[in-house]
């Protein structure tokens, strides 16, 4: 995780970009994401930009051969980090997948 703060235009407006790559690993995973939320926590009057590389399946039609227990977990965990910090997620255009 790479978190860079600065402040934006004439209002000088604080400004957080955290840049992201996610390994495929949930216990990982859980422990950046718990660390990204405590920074949000902290910092309430930042504007945030979240990007990267999650490397998480989000819906199942995201994957072929997409057993349902083996990811559930994992994507359920995704998803709900996504509504806790209020996250958009802004779909690829072009190609599906990576």
């Amino acid at each position: 995780m790479i978190l860079t703060k600065d402040v934006w235009g004439d209002r000088s407006k604080p400004v957080t970009i955290v840049n992201v790559y996610v390994q495929g690993h949930l216990r990982e995973n859980k422990t950046l994401w718990k660390g990204i939320m405590s920074c949000k926590r902290e910092d309430v009057n930042s504007v945030r930009c979240t990007v990267g590389d999650f490397n998480v399946i989000r819906k199942s039609n995201e994957i072929k051969g997409f057993v349902q227990g083996k990811l559930r977990h994992q994507t359920m965990w995704f998803n709900r980090i996504i509504e806790e910090m209020d996250l958009m997620f802004i779909p690829m255009i072009g190609r599906r997948y990576t």
